[in-house]
């Protein structure tokens, strides 16, 4: 899943490079672990632009 957001994010044009972070993105974690997406960019992506990509891979659990 990680693969296909930073697929989808390296096609925006602003973005440079992609970068995981996080509890999930090291070797001890478990199922209540998440990422933490790192975006280095040239200048700003659209935020509805985010929020559409975005929609497809993140959610919030309460």
């Amino acid at each position: 899943m990680i693969e296909n957001l930073f697929k989808e994010l390296c096609e925006c044009e602003q973005t440079e490079a992609p970068a995981p972070g996080g509890s999930r993105a090291g070797e001890n974690f478990d199922e209540n672990s998440d990422y933490d997406v790192y975006i280095y960019c040239t200048e700003p992506v659209p935020e509805d632009l985010r929020r559409e990509i975005l929609s497809r891979y993140c959610s919030v659990r309460r």
